[in-house]
């Protein structure tokens, strides 16, 4: 990479509702779904059904991808679309994902889909190492992010597998951590999302509430903070691109010129926004 990861998961807005359904599912260490919760590098959960979202904000000449995941007696299947309305398949196979069938899976993944939970949405960006919340322009933002209140999914950090569950405090997503994987116990604070913008899962990744717990719309325009980063969070993913970041590129000015960028793995766009992996 010639300077840092500038794309991220974008999630179109037009479609959202306060309330949504949700497929949640949990890897687990036991047989037939028995035993501890696993946080399975390949976890995309919660997973918003139902609802077309731009998954993959296109660099350049590469095209945007939308996707849609929908829940069947047979499987619970992500596909990528070239359109807004997910209506006509994307070329890139790459985003196309079945997670398996209502109820417990061969690979011990129990999943469900009848689960509602609020919506909230944050406006993303992605800035470089050592940048402050002054890099949070307004019309800068790469994306936007779609988090499911009160929805408990597996993570991990240095002491194992924990939990993570967003919740509403006011006007904020407080995003909590659990030493159980099942999120039972003591919330432990992980990162705030609210009008001020700040960082998130990690220090690349900054956030600002758009909507969502009682901010119907949050002013475009972030506000500044001097927030440090939690620890960062890494996943796995479909890639629709067989480029690869390198970790040891210099960082750039927030204000630099992005379009000529190579295109980057998805698989790094959920690393670095979406943190199903604390480290």
């Amino acid at each position: 990479m010639n300077d840092f990861i500038t794309a991220v998961l974008l999630f179109n807005g037009c479609c959202l509702v306060h309330s949504a359904q949700w497929a949640l599912g949990t890897y687990h260490t036991g047989s037939n779904c028995s035993g501890a919760g696993n946080a399975d590098s390949n976890s995309d959960f919660p997973l918003l059904l139902n609802t077309c979202v731009l998954s993959y904000r296109g660099v350049g000449s590469t095209a945007n991808v939308w996707t849609k995941t929908v829940c069947s007696a047979t499987s619970v299947e992500r596909k990528g679309y070239s359109d807004d309305k997910c209506t006509v398949e994307s070329p890139d196979s790459s985003f196309n994902e079945k997670y398996g069938k209502p109820g417990c899976n061969a690979d011990n993944l129990l999943l469900t889909c009848t689960a509602e939970h609020d919506v909230a949405v944050s406006k993303a960006w992605m800035l470089p190492p050592g940048s402050t919340a002054a890099g949070c322009t307004d019309g800068g933002e790469v994306g936007e992010r779609v988090m499911a209140m009160g929805a408990c999914h597996t993570s991990r950090d240095n002491t194992g597998v924990v939990g993570l569950k967003a919740v509403c405090e006011g006007n904020t997503v407080v995003m909590n951590k659990y030493l159980a994987w099942d999120c039972s116990g003591t919330a432990n604070k992980f990162f705030t999302v609210s009008n001020t913008c700040a960082t998130g899962y990690n220090a690349n990744g900054w956030l600002a509430l758009k909507t969502g717990c009682s901010s119907s719309s949050a002013d475009s325009s972030a506000s500044s903070s001097s927030s440090t980063a939690d620890p960062s969070t890494s996943s796995s993913s479909p890639t629709p691109s067989s480029s690869t970041a390198d970790p040891s590129a210099p960082s750039t000015s927030p204000t630099a010129d992005y379009s000529a960028m190579p295109v980057i793995s998805f698989s790094l766009i959920v690393t670095l926004l979406l943190g199903r992996l604390v480290v």
